[in-house]
């Protein structure tokens, strides 16, 4: 079964502390960032987990620095998927889904941070009634996965909205063309 781990990889927050506020800065809170992380290719019938929570979005401390500021978090997910089902609009970053139709989908994912500002990313998902396995988790430098990454027997796709979305995920990953891919891929 291609499926994707949940607990597999952690969510991305960039931190930035800002001092001298008091000096009449203004504070200027950055845009979150969609990232989403799904196999490549899913069996019909199977269970294909789309996990949004590799989005960043950047925290701001209080003067203490204990407290986030708003604009500090995720406030909420909708994950948009072209096989005619509804959008689901999630406060948690992972859904499951199971395809009943062969055949090549759209898939877009838009976070809103909690001061209403939005950031999408979309992907494809493969759907097939059947494949042979492309990567193999232990060895995925021979697997060609621009990724650099397998779930289950497949690679993953890590659709992105900027650079801190992949790199907090592993230091050799970039954003380009809207995807995670590795610095060198193998």
């Amino acid at each position: 079964m291609a499926r994707y781990g949940a607990g597999r990889w952690l969510a991305v927050a960039a931190w930035i502390l800002l001092a001298g506020c008091e000096d009449g800065q203004t504070t200027v809170l950055p845009d979150p960032l969609a990232g989403l992380l799904h196999p490549e290719m899913v069996r019909v019938g199977d269970t294909a987990t789309l996990d949004g929570r590799l989005s960043a979005v950047a925290a701001v401390a209080d003067d203490d620095e204990t407290a986030p500021l708003p604009g500090s978090r995720i406030a909420s997910y909708r994950f948009a998927i072209a096989d005619g089902s509804a959008a689901q609009d999630m406060v948690v970053g992972v859904v499951e889904h199971v395809f009943a139709i062969p055949g090549d989908y759209g898939l877009v994912l838009t976070v809103t941070d909690d001061r209403g500002i939005e950031s999408s990313v979309a992907s494809k998902i493969r759907v097939k009634q059947d494949y042979t396995a492309i990567c193999d988790p232990a060895n995925t430098a021979a697997a060609g996965c621009a990724s650099g990454r397998c779930a289950g027997d497949v690679c993953s796709i890590m659709a992105c909205a900027g650079d801190a979305v992949c790199t907090g995920v592993d230091g050799t990953l970039h954003c380009v063309d809207g995807f995670c891919v590795a610095a060198n891929p193998g």
